[in-house]
């Protein structure tokens, strides 16, 4: 079953109907939420301050043509919304929300500008969509939220009816389409997408190994605790040139997707995953540079090489996933998240916007005062 996308001549302003305008403000519930709301304003202002004059929302001074990474800083201001209570910082999520749907969702549901070659662009702009619905819960009004949903069960459908469940073409692209099914089944309430979800998910950690030798989870060490935080595990990852194995910045993106699934439905099998993840991290990790050691990687195979490190997975193990261990990491690491989105603000390439809505909005829903619909 798929949605029909209704395509209009141009984006007409509310597509999705009148945003209320009586949204009382609220005060931000946590020092984290605090300074993640400081840091959205920061960068989102500076790219707006600077974006083409006329040019339709979403569109950057810098912006490539990857629609899904132009549309990182959407979900940082729906974070930022949230957080806040703001119409302000919402309707602006909301219009490159509606931008980017209108311009490139097809009648299929596929995201990108070939319907051949979409499965990734669908997957991680379904995502960020999905994502912005979640946290901006009872705030969104009841058209979009309802507009937003059927695009990303459109989504959904076209992944799956296009066998990428079924595909293992790497780690974090398998994480992705279960965190899409994850998604659909929150927002829709649909049972067909709790099993899409299962089937997912097994095939990330367990693909057919006949056909994908040495893919899906490579546990390197064996946990003792039921939650995995005693463990070690990637996911596999290859290049071109290269068999299946470990790749840490890839890694790191893996760990970015579990996290996201984790704080959409709770599922304890996540949890055990982003344990271990984190851990087989660590081991790269200069914990006070906050720099991750990539050489040698399946794809990233320069060496010596290394790259900020700017997860939210630690951080939400921290809040919400039960390791008082890595609270001695959580200001250092926050610091250095903050340093490295200001750091890149006047070069803000396609990885940083996607990467600052993920892990914005990841930490604010990691947070207590988030409210949980």
């Amino acid at each position: 079953m798929t949605f029909a996308v209704v395509r209009f001549a141009a984006p007409p302003a509310g597509l999705y109907g009148t945003p209320p305008t009586a949204a009382p403000s609220r005060s931000a519930g946590s020092a984290v939420d605090v300074r993640m709301v400081t840091l959205i304003d920061d960068i989102v202002g500076e790219l707006e301050a600077s974006a083409p004059i006329g040019a339709p929302p979403g569109t950057w001074q810098d912006s490539t043509g990857c629609f899904r990474c132009d549309a990182g800083p959407a979900l940082a201001l729906a974070g930022a919304a949230a957080v806040t209570g703001d119409p302000a910082r919402r309707n602006r999520a909301e219009d490159i929300f509606d931008e980017m749907i209108w311009a490139h969702q097809r009648p299929s549901g596929a995201f990108g500008p070939d319907e051949r070659t979409a499965g990734i662009d669908t997957m991680f702009f379904a995502a960020e969509l999905g994502i912005a619905t979640v946290v901006l819960g009872a705030d969104l009004d009841e058209l979009h939220r309802a507009a937003w949903a059927k695009s990303v069960a459109s989504a959904a459908d076209f992944l799956i009816q296009g066998g990428h469940l079924a595909w293992y073409a790497n780690g974090n692209i398998a994480i992705g389409n279960t965190l899409v099914m994850a998604l659909a089944a929150r927002l829709t309430h649909d049972a067909r997408y709790d099993g899409r979800y299962e089937q997912a998910l097994e095939f990330a950690i367990h693909p057919p190994q006949g056909r994908w030798p040495k893919a899906g989870l490579t546990v390197t060490r064996e946990p003792t605790r039921k939650d995995g935080s005693d463990g070690k595990a990637f996911f596999s990852e290859a290049g071109e040139a290269n068999q299946p194995g470990y790749d840490p910045e890839y890694t790191m993106l893996q760990l970015d997707q579990l996290t996201r699934i984790f704080l959409v439905n709770g599922d304890p099998r996540i949890l055990r995953a982003m344990n271990m993840l984190t851990n087989q991290l660590m081991d790269r990790l200069d914990a006070t540079k906050w720099r991750l050691d990539t050489s040698g990687g399946t794809r990233m195979s320069q060496t010596p090489r290394s790259v900020p490190f700017d997860s939210a997975g630690p951080l939400v193990l921290v809040e919400a996933g039960g390791r008082p261990d890595l609270e001695r990491y959580q200001d250092s690491l926050l610091t250095a998240i903050e340093r490295n989105f200001l750091r890149s603000a006047t070069a803000f390439g396609d990885r940083m916007k996607y990467a600052l809505g993920m892990t914005c909005a990841s930490i604010i829903m990691s947070q207590p005062s988030w409210r949980r619909p």
